[in-house]
């Protein structure tokens, strides 16, 4: 058994996964192909981390990683729901937002939860085994920041940075007009399971970035965040940029179940961050969002965020621990096994859907249309002598009572 893989599928992930396998040596990364091409790349890996082993799967086979490693490292319920017995799984926290979905019981089923600070440990520890390592993504700017980080005033803003969340919660479409009429530059880093080709015509004072570019690389060069509902919007106060939220959501969004209440109304990020409303200039909302951050922030962060600066090696240090001591042995365990039984039930009845669903596509096939036209009129034929003929109706259903009879036994006593 190889010892440690990490399990990608995306490019935003080596931000994530680089900070930590350079602590660990020799480690593999197992590319994981789903139907849509996600832009992952040997190149973009070895860029990252030069020597690591490489390997490719696809979403069907992920279960055939049971056993090929000690421990695999992943980033959502996918892998955990394969229910895996041989392979360790550990779950690295990637962002703070969508708080339902992070913070979700699938976190039962891993071995072990990385998560960003205190606040993410406390709301996963009770079901499951999880330690506060930090954010590996954001190593590289905040091991920069010697000191806390200064407040400018709003009207030293030029660069701005946008980074909306994907799916029905984005606020893409409403945004970009609004950054047209701004005299400012503005950066669009484009969420990772955005779909780039309905990105919409950008307007000449921005610029769009994807994935593959590192969170650390766009927030080092902004001067201040506008977001909705991204994680990126908790990133930027974590790095000391003044944050402004865009974006409402309402329960019919498809999306709108993986977020907690606070995020729903805001007061999740109120007290760090300013709401920039559609009829309000910029720098007025700027000028509040400076000051909230300037009061909250040292709080958020102690809070919200473990080893600043240092989260990658402190993740490679609890993965080592656990291939060392094994596993704790939760106080809850019952939790794993309920969601695992759950877990279960669920891919039976997936599996049934499927079965009864190719039953379906071939009942509609043209061959079985056509032996249906065929067979249609006799069956009705046959029906219409039976109704015009009383003693062949009688004979057959006294034939069809002793067929029954026999089928449960005959009737005879036992």
């Amino acid at each position: 058994m190889s010892s440690i893989a990490f399990l990608i599928s995306n490019p935003y992930q080596i931000h994530h996964y680089s900070p930590i396998a350079k602590h660990l040596g020799g480690v593999s990364f197992v590319v994981e192909h789903r139907d849509v091409d996600l832009g992952v790349t040997e190149e973009l890996i070895r860029r990252e981390v030069p020597h690591a082993h490489i390997e490719h799967t696809t979403y069907g086979r992920l279960g055939e990683l049971d056993g090929r490693y000690e421990v695999i490292v992943c980033q959502t319920p996918v892998l955990p729901h394969r229910l895996l017995e041989q392979s360790l799984v550990v779950a690295e926290q990637y962002s703070l937002a969508k708080e339902n979905y992070q913070y979700g019981v699938w976190r039962a089923l891993c071995d072990l939860n990385l998560m960003y600070g205190q606040y993410s440990a406390s709301r996963v520890s009770g079901f499951s085994s999880a330690v506060a390592v930090g954010n590996p993504a954001l190593d590289g700017i905040l091991t920069e920041q010697k000191n806390e980080v200064p407040v400018e005033e709003p009207s030293g803003f030029r660069s701005g940075l946008y980074m909306p969340t994907y799916g029905s919660l984005s606020s893409l479409r409403a945004t970009l007009p609004r950054l047209a009429g701004l005299e400012m530059e503005f950066t669009v880093k484009l969420h990772h399971s955005a779909d780039r080709s309905e990105l919409p015509r950008l307007p000449d004072n921005c610029a769009v970035v994807f994935a593959e570019t590192s969170p650390s690389d766009v927030l080092r060069a902004a001067d201040f965040v506008i977001s909705d509902y991204s994680g990126a919007a908790y990133d930027a106060v974590l790095v000391g940029l003044p944050v402004l939220l865009v974006g409402r959501t309402t329960a019919a969004d498809s999306d709108h179940g993986r977020l907690s209440s606070a995020e729903i109304d805001g007061t999740s990020l109120g007290h760090v961050s300013a709401r920039w409303e559609s009829d309000e200039p910029i720098g007025s909302a700027l000028e509040v969002a400076a000051a909230r951050l300037h009061e909250h922030r040292a709080e958020f962060v102690r809070t919200r965020l473990a080893n600043p600066g240092a989260a990658g090696p402190a993740a490679a240090a609890a993965i080592r621990d656990l291939v060392e001591r094994g596993p704790d042995l939760h106080p809850a365990p019952q939790v794993r096994a309920d969601t695992a039984s759950m877990m279960r039930s669920v891919r039976d009845l997936s599996a049934d859907n499927r079965r009864l669903g190719r039953q379906n596509d071939r009942l509609r096939r043209p061959s079985a249309r056509r032996l249906h036209r065929v067979v249609a009129p006799v069956l009705g034929q046959v029906r219409r002598l039976v109704a015009r003929t009383p003693w062949l109706e009688r004979a057959l259903v006294a034939m069809s009572h002793r067929v029954r009879g026999e089928g449960r036994g005959g009737g005879g006593a036992g």
